[in-house]
This record gives C-alpha cells, structure tokens and sequence, in this order.
C-alpha cells in the first residue's frame, strides 16, 4: 500500500544547475617577498574544475623565476578525483623540470584518504612541516 504524503518534491535540477553544485574557488597570491606564490583551492577539484586549476597554475608558473616556490593549498578542498591528482602530479612533474619549488599543502584527512587511496601521496610534495597539515 503506497504512503500518501502531501509534501510537494523540489523539481529535478538542470544539467546546468548540477555542474554547478561543484563549486570551486581559487585564491591566487604572491607572498610580500615576491618568491612565493599561493595558490589556495577551495571546493571540489574534480573533472568539471581541473583545467582552470592547471591553467591558472601554469600562468603562475610562466610568470615566476625558476628558484621561487609556488604553494597549493588544498586545505580548503573538499573532495578531489582522478582528474585533480593528474593535474597534481603533472604539476609536480612539471616543477622538477623547471627547477620551481612546488609545495602542497595537505587538505582535510576525509580528502587526502583520496592521495593515499591511489597512493599518490607519496608522489607529491606535501609539506610535512606544517602543522596544519598533521591535523
């Protein structure tokens, strides 16, 4: 026998209006010394958000000195998938070609079970001296 209910559903979202759920914010500063560079990734670091990660990396990028440190913080991430840690790890490959300092900083332990689950977080340069990122 089917429950009666007088609740009214929501109407389905849109294509367009479950993209959006995802949401992503980038914060980009360069540290009042000039040689460090943050780049500060809040939401979620999925297939809908990693190019404009990696396209706003690699403007960074361009624009530093081969000795400066550029700084992901991925403190604010609150989920990450295969085409986040890719985009990671060609960052990370692409530093070491270019003599760039590249840190990340660790993000909340539920995300980085993601890094540890595809045992990418011994790949990446996760700065191991922050306190925040033993948290």
């Amino acid at each position: 026998m089917p429950i009666a209910s007088t609740e009214t559903l929501p109407p389905p979202l849109t294509a367009d209006q479950a993209l959006g759920l995802g949401a992503l914010t980038l914060r980009s500063q360069r540290d009042e010394d000039a040689r460090t560079h943050v780049l500060a990734v809040d939401g979620e670091l999925d297939i809908a958000s990693a190019a404009d990660v990696e396209r706003e990396l690699k403007r960074i990028e361009a624009a530093a000195p081969a000795a400066n440190a550029i700084v992901i913080d991925l403190r604010g991430l609150t989920f990450v998938d295969s085409s986040g840690l890719r985009m990671l790890i060609e960052a990370s490959s692409r530093a070491q070609v270019s003599a760039h300092r590249l840190v990340l900083r660790r993000p909340t332990d539920g995300v980085f079970r993601a890094f540890e689950i595809c045992r990418v977080d011994t790949l990446l340069p996760f700065d191991r001296s922050d306190p925040e990122s033993d948290a």
